[in-house]
Order: C-alpha cells, then structure tokens, then sequence
C-alpha cells in the first residue's frame, strides 16, 4: 500500500465502521466530485443506491445539492434510501426505471447517471442521460449503443477505476487527500458509513458468498483481530 493514499480514520468512527469507507468513498468521491463534476440543482440517478459505493454516492450528492433518484429492491436497501435522503427510490423490480425517470424529468433525463451495477442496466441507463449529460460506470460495461445514443445527445461517458492513481503513479496522494476530506465530514456528521454485518476471519468464506450474491446492503466489514 502506498502510504500518500492513507489518511487518520475520523476520530468519531470506531475500527469497524472506519475501514467500511475508504473503498466506497475513494470510489464515489472520484466519480462525482472529480469526473462528473456534480453541480447543485442537478438531478441524478444512481444505481444500487443502497450497495457500499451508492449509498455513499447518496450522501454526497445530496450534500452537493442534487436531486437524487436511485434504484433499489429489497425493503432493507430501500429503507436505507429513504433515510439517506434519496429524493425517489425506483423498486426496478416492479418498476421500469427508464420510464420513471422519464415522469421525474418530464422527458428531459439526467444531467448525471451513475451506474455501478453493469450490464442490462449499463445498456438502458443510456436513455436516461440528458443532452449534454454524463453517464459514470465504475464497472466498465461494453455497449454498442455507446456512439449512437450518447453522441446525439452530445453526451459524455467516465469510466472510473479508483486503482489509477496507485496503478500508475497519477498523483497518489489525491487519495489521502480525498480520505482526509471525507473524514472531515464524518466528523461533523456529514457522512457516515453503513455496515449492515462484521465478519471473523474464520467466516470469510460465509462473507465472500454475501457478497457475490449481490445483496449486501452497505458494507460488510471483516474483523482481524476481536
């Protein structure tokens, strides 16, 4: 680990729920702040809003004056939503949330899509981004409905991997950086993680199945040492 990336964990977390947020936060801090460039007054729609990098995206889109509208489907994912601040949170597993972004923007779509699930949801999340919008994945999803449906709409797409920096060498220290900003918040209870189960380390298995099955609401954190 390069050491310029790390920053104090915020004196008002304990260990658990402090090594719940670099990962997400590095993650949706670049996305947002650094890539898309969210603006106040903006609408926005995330994905997986109650996952470990959406429900941080949350928190700071909202502390950037955007209208959110995210996607969720368990009751435990929706409800951390709704707490979080989530202007609308789409059931997308009774509802088509093309067409409910379609009724909140009146037609117009997103200015900022933010996609962290992939796939079929990477390919339909391209109508949703309005002219002159910016469509974010941190998953990197192939689609041939790039050029056609991005470039009329004059739109632009970010790919984000947080590893980058460390990777290859582009200022690592942006990242201590962008820790120490983030603790700053937590601390004036700005931002706060979400930990929905703690692990042992003779649980890990247990923990990477929770994790594939793509139902963790928050973060799951695994504990080295009782």
């Amino acid at each position: 680990m390069d050491a310029r990336t790390a920053a104090y964990k915020p004196a008002s977390l304990d260990h658990v729920q402090s090594a719940a947020l670099p990962l997400v936060t590095l993650t949706a801090w670049e996305a947002l702040l650094l890539r898309a460039q969210i603006r106040k007054g903006e609408t926005m729609l995330l994905h997986a809003g109650g996952g470990g990098v959406g429900h941080i995206a949350i928190q700071l889109a909202k502390l950037h004056g955007c209208r959110v509208l995210t996607t969720a489907s368990r009751d435990e994912s929706i409800q951390l939503c709704r707490r979080l601040g989530a202007d609308a949170v789409i059931n997308y597993a009774v509802e088509d949330f093309v067409k409910r972004v379609e009724q909140e923007t009146e037609g117009r779509g997103c200015p900022v899509v933010f996609d962290a699930a992939g796939g079929q949801t990477f390919d339909r999340s391209l109508d949703c981004v309005a002219v002159n919008g910016r469509l974010i994945t941190v998953v990197g999803t192939p689609s041939a409905d790039i050029p056609r449906k991005l470039f009329r709409k004059n739109a632009t797409l970010h790919f984000v991997f947080m590893g980058a920096p460390t990777v290859y060498g582009i200022r690592p220290e942006s990242q201590g950086e962008i820790l120490r900003a983030a603790a700053k918040l937590v601390d004036e209870g700005n931002l706060k993680p979400h930990v929905s189960r703690v692990f042992a380390l003779d649980e890990l298995a247990e923990a990477y199945r929770l994790q594939e099955s793509g139902h963790v609401t928050g973060k799951i954190v695994a504990r080295v040492k009782a």
